[in-house]
């Protein structure tokens, strides 16, 4: 317990080292996100898919941007591109598509009793957290492969899946308590609107973990970056 909190102290530090460096990187995704969090229901399937999308790409942008803005200095956490954001995006998606496919194996599990699903989900849970060490990767513009993403955590899987679900899971409870309480604000706006600096402070955690676990083996950056960093 006493490494959740020295990993969140780090996390919570890092985001509060230059206050206006990070209002600066976050402005333009953290209102583009609010703004699709107040747009109503639709009913019609394409205007609420466009919504998604646009969701998606926000955090998206949001993620890359705290990542480097935590992992890296201000000269070059500022030089993103958008092939950067379409590769951290494709990895992204991919993650939710298997988080899908898990939910799909889990629905008849569920039905054979808690025994039996509950230890499958934890070890999906747990799997995920392992290979969430890709995405800071790639938001620097690393590539890592999944394999060395993996060996990162050895023997740190279950702090890892610890660092990054118990302070979030104490944060949506927060989250919860305090929706009850925001009168007459509707509250799947208010949801999504708290939902914004609990990701943030997410995305921060996992730079953190990626900071302690993988800094050291992560392999060079590529590209431009790769080149500067030849003598």
């Amino acid at each position: 317990m006493n490494m959740i909190f020295q990993v969140s102290a780090r996390a919570w530090a890092g985001l509060q080292r230059e206050p206006a460096a990070l209002r600066r990187a976050v402005m333009a995704p953290v209102l583009l996100w609010a703004l699709v969090s107040v747009v109503p229901v639709s009913e019609h399937w394409l205007v609420s898919l466009s919504i998604g999308v646009i969701g998606v790409g926000a955090y998206v942008v949001l993620a890359v941007r705290v990542h480097r803005y935590l992992l890296m200095e201000p000269d070059q956490a500022s030089a993103d591109s958008i092939g950067l954001y379409f590769i951290f995006g494709v990895f992204l998606v991919l993650g939710l598509l298997m988080l899908v496919l898990v939910s799909l194996v889990l629905k008849p599990l569920a039905e054979l009793g808690a025994l039996i699903s509950l230890p499958v989900m934890i070890g999906c849970m747990y799997a995920v957290a392992r290979l969430s060490l890709v995405l800071p990767d790639r938001a620097m513009g690393r590539s890592s492969s999944l394999v060395s993403v993996w060996s990162w955590s050895h023997r740190n899987g279950w702090k890892l899946f610890a660092v990054l679900f118990l302070p979030l899971l104490l944060c949506q409870i927060a989250l919860g308590l305090l929706t009850f309480w925001m009168e007459p604000l509707p509250s799947n706006i208010a949801n999504n609107l708290l939902n914004i600096p609990i990701t943030i402070f997410g995305v921060a955690l996992l730079s953190q973990a990626y900071l302690e676990l993988a800094g050291s083996a992560a392999e060079p950056v590529v590209g431009d970056a790769a080149e500067k960093d030849d003598p």
